[in-house]
């Protein structure tokens, strides 16, 4: 029961092969162009998705790391004055405590485990701060550590969100 194109009175072209400039418009079916408009909204869609999706993954960690560099930033310059050092550590480890917990509440942590390992990075400011002499606070060997805890914390928790996607 196969019809040939003969007897549908198709064309034998290949769409492929038209030129978009000899197509009358009037021919064009709407249903379509709306088809095609709507594959490149949901394009569109998912680009905007993929970035706030990134964003919410990652917002607290970037965050967390940007705070640990630049107060360690703040104490090379500031290396010699131990009262800037203890003060400033305190008070970003208590903003940073405060900031896990709200990212917490979010659910932002895939578990208890990355929520801990994040908490670290805090507990190493407030050590650094309070029991650490400022003398060692004087050059740039703070970036292995946060290169370490980069490394470590990231790669934990891209582990963990690739397999709560692969779920």
């Amino acid at each position: 029961m196969s019809e040939s194109k003969e007897e549908l009175n198709e064309p034998e072209t290949d769409p492929a092969e038209v030129d978009p400039a000899e197509v009358d418009p009037a021919e064009t079916d709407p249903a379509d162009v709306d088809s095609e408009n709507e594959k490149v909204s949901d394009l569109n869609d998912n680009r905007w998705q993929v970035k706030e999706s990134f964003q919410q993954r990652w917002q607290y960690s970037i965050m967390l790391l940007v705070m640990y560099l630049g107060l360690f930033h703040l104490w090379n310059i500031y290396h010699h004055n131990g009262n800037v050092i203890v003060a400033s550590g305190i008070v970003i480890s208590l903003l940073l405590a405060r900031n896990l917990k709200v990212a917490w509440e979010a659910k932002y942590f895939t578990n208890i485990w990355d929520a801990g390992f994040h908490a670290v990075v805090i507990l190493d400011i407030i050590l650094e701060a309070t029991i650490i002499d400022a003398p060692y606070h004087d050059n740039y060997g703070f970036y292995m550590c946060a290169l370490g805890f980069t490394i470590f914390i990231g790669g934990y928790r891209q582990m963990m969100l690739d397999k709560t996607n692969d779920s």
